[in-house]
C-alpha cells in the first residue's frame, strides 16, 4: 500500500506531499461506537490552494460528496478541540486506514494537522517500539499504527514538526 493511493482531499493533505510515507493500519483503530461527531459539516482549504473541500456527516462517518472515491472519516475527541482522524479508503479492494491528529483553533478559523505524514525522523522512531507504530510488513517506509493512544501522544509531542495548517471556511 502506498499513501499515493489514498483519498488525500478527504484526509485533508496537500497534493505536494503525496510521495511521503504515512501513518496507516490494516484494521480500524476507531470503532463507529467510539467516534465523535462534533460537526454536521466542515468546509476547508489549504493556504495557497484553490481547492475547497466540504466534509458532510452522513450516517456514522464524514465524507466529501463532491469528491471521487469512497473515503470515510471518523473523529475521536482526545482533548478540547483535538481529535484523532481515521480515514478509511480502499487499497487494492481491501479497506485501509490513515491517521492524523487534528486541533481546531479556539477561533475556529484554522485546523492544525499533527503527523499526517511519517517523516524520516518518524521512521527512525519505529525502532524504539514506544511510538505506537512499527514498519508495515508490506513496506518498511510506511508506519503501521498499532496503538492509537501512543501514536496520539507521539504526534502531539512532536509539536510543529511536520504539522500542516488548514483554513476553515465554514463549520456547522
Amino acid at each position: 500500500m502506498k499513501c499515493l493511493k489514498a483519498p488525500f482531499k478527504l484526509a485533508a493533505l496537500p497534493l505536494l506531499l503525496l510521495l511521503s510515507a504515512c501513518f496507516t493500519s490494516q484494521t480500524p483503530l476507531i470503532d463507529v461506537g467510539d467516534a465523535d461527531y462534533p460537526f454536521q459539516s466542515i468546509k476547508y482549504e489549504f493556504p495557497g490552494e484553490d481547492d475547497q473541500v466540504t466534509l458532510v456527516r452522513t450516517g456514522d462517518s464524514y465524507s466529501a460528496p463532491e469528491e471521487e472515491g469512497d473515503g470515510k472519516l471518523l473523529l475521536k475527541q482526545i482533548a478540547e478541540n483535538t481529535y484523532v482522524m481515521q480515514i478509511e479508503y480502499e487499497d487494492d479492494g481491501k479497506p485501509a486506514y490513515l491517521y492524523s491528529v487534528a486541533r481546531l483553533a479556539a477561533d475556529q478559523k484554522t485546523i492544525k494537522l499533527f503527523k499526517p505524514f511519517a517523516e524520516p525522523a518518524d521512521l527512525e522512531a519505529l525502532s524504539t517500539g514506544q511510538s505506537g507504530f512499527k514498519p508495515c510488513p508490506s513496506d518498511p517506509d510506511i508506519a503501521c499504527v498499532t496503538d492509537l493512544d501512543l501514536y496520539t501522544k507521539y504526534a502531539l509531542t512532536r509539536g510543529e514538526t511536520g504539522a500542516k495548517t488548514v483554513n476553515v471556511l465554514e463549520l456547522n
